[in-house]
């Protein structure tokens, strides 16, 4: 999940989702709200005191995580130094990689992908192109997932939203080449699961979008109408519960109260596209 923030909500949400006992967890940005700003570091404080004390497995394991940034990452200032622009973020997760997208193997069938949808660093150019080689990388390996903050498919924002638009063009065809199982979305503060979705069309071999980044933060509205992109859409905060078994993968939405509301299973692929 992503979009957490302090309070109540996001305390419940993490107490559940340590109780589920995973070996890790994926935050897709706007983690702390701190706003890359130095004066509210006290957020951040309050934030890993929360994390501490809820993400715990029944074994007493505190779960591991595994970031990306999003927009309350950074701050407005001019610099090329990333540790200007996000000192929090880079202070506190900039050790995950050389870079800010990366990838992380997952025993030999799992490998995810961790993107930066131009936050502080742009869709186009070496992202983009470092993606395509890692897919290429990690082509036969049959179980691939991204996470990453601005849905290429939102489920309140603007379909047509500037970063939303980037992502499908310059992500979405990797995705469906390299036959992506899932994708993690975020920023839109609602719960939505796509359909399978290829070539921005309904496909049964398609990519699954998961999100929307609603793991604490209120709830945002959705369409009364669904769009066509989407199987199921509401205003419900959430994390995702993800297994992967030898004979798929259960995604499982589970809210506040600890309960399951939302569940689906896929296949696992067998490589990319040839």
């Amino acid at each position: 999940g992503g979009d957490i923030n302090l309070g109540t909500l996001p305390a419940d949400l993490l107490r559940h989702a340590g109780e589920q006992g995973p070996m890790f967890a994926v935050i897709g940005g706007d983690i702390a709200y701190a706003n890359g700003d130095l004066k509210n570091v006290g957020r951040w404080d309050k934030w890993f005191e929360n994390w501490t004390q809820f993400m715990v497995t029944p074994e007493g394991l505190l779960v591991p995580i595994v970031a990306t940034p999003g927009n309350h990452e950074t701050n407005k200032e001019e610099s090329d130094d990333l540790h200007v622009r996000a000192p929090f973020y880079m202070a506190y997760f900039g050790h995950q990689a050389e870079t800010i997208y990366f990838s992380r193997r997952i025993g030999k069938d799992v490998v995810m992908f961790l993107l930066d949808t131009g936050h502080l660093i742009p869709h186009e150019g070496a992202q983009t192109e470092w993606l395509r080689q890692e897919l290429e990388r990690y082509r036969d390996v049959p179980v691939k997932f991204a996470c990453y903050h601005v849905p290429l498919y939102p489920a309140h924002r603007d379909f047509m939203g500037s970063a939303s638009v980037k992502g499908r063009e310059l992500w979405g065809p990797l995705f469906d080449e390299y036959r992506l199982m899932a994708s993690f979305e975020n920023h839109d503060h609602v719960f939505k699961r796509s359909h399978l979705l290829r070539n921005n069309q309904i496909d049964p071999e398609g990519v699954l979008y998961l999100g929307d980044g609603c793991f604490g933060v209120p709830p945002r509205t959705v369409d009364e109408e669904l769009r066509w992109y989407l199987a199921r859409a509401e205003r419900t905060p959430h994390f995702w519960l993800v297994e992967v078994e030898p004979d798929g993968i259960r995604y499982a939405a589970v809210d506040r109260n600890g309960t399951v509301f939302d569940e689906v299973t896929q296949a696992r692929n067998q490589g990319s596209d040839s």
